[in-house]
């Protein structure tokens, strides 16, 4: 089977599937060769009517650029013009097409990680709340103890001063008896 879809053998045409499409413009010839696919290839894929998209893809092409993605995700110049050749797209139109899946691959993998920075600094953020109330609970314990220390320590003087005191007055009475 020919790139084009020519079945050799002079019967009718049929599809080549995308893996083989991908492997052969590539230039990775190991792969084992497929006989069908079950795609709807001439189906386009819907496309959201509120964004305008120049150019469209057929499913068959997007299924051939993605398995050449899979092979390989930055082809050479020479890998685009086969893949654009056996799909009849524009070499540019091959190269944009793996820049944007570039690029949404790195959109992606950095959204997760969005939303797991999200994620920690939400638990930091609670764990910071914490740990001010605590902070507040410590300092309304350590005036109630100050408080306390001051009163002990101002009995402390005024027991010392009677004690004082005292020893003044036994002084005095055996001195008199």
């Amino acid at each position: 089977m020919s790139i084009d879809g020519v079945d050799g053998r002079g019967g009718e045409a049929v599809m080549a599937s995308p893996v083989e499409v991908a492997s052969t413009a590539l230039g990775l010839e190991g792969l084992p060769k497929l006989h069908a696919t079950n795609a709807e290839n001439d189906a386009v894929l819907p496309v959201d009517k509120k964004i305008s998209a120049p150019n469209r893809y057929t499913k068959y092409q997007v299924a051939v650029l993605s398995a050449a993605y899979k092979m390989c995700t930055k082809p050479s110049r020479s890998q685009h013009k086969r893949l654009s050749d056996a799909l009849g797209l524009t070499e540019r139109q091959s190269k944009i097409w793996f820049q944007n899946k570039r690029q949404r691959q790195r959109n992606a993998i950095s959204m997760s990680q969005n939303d797991t920075l999200k994620e920690e600094i939400s638990e930091m953020v609670e764990s910071l709340q914490d740990a001010k109330y605590r902070s507040n609970i410590l300092e309304i314990e350590n005036q109630g103890l100050n408080s306390d220390l001051k009163r002990k320590a101002a009995q402390l003087e005024e027991l010392e001063k009677l004690q004082c005191l005292l020893f003044e007055v036994k002084r005095t009475c055996v001195v008199t008896a």
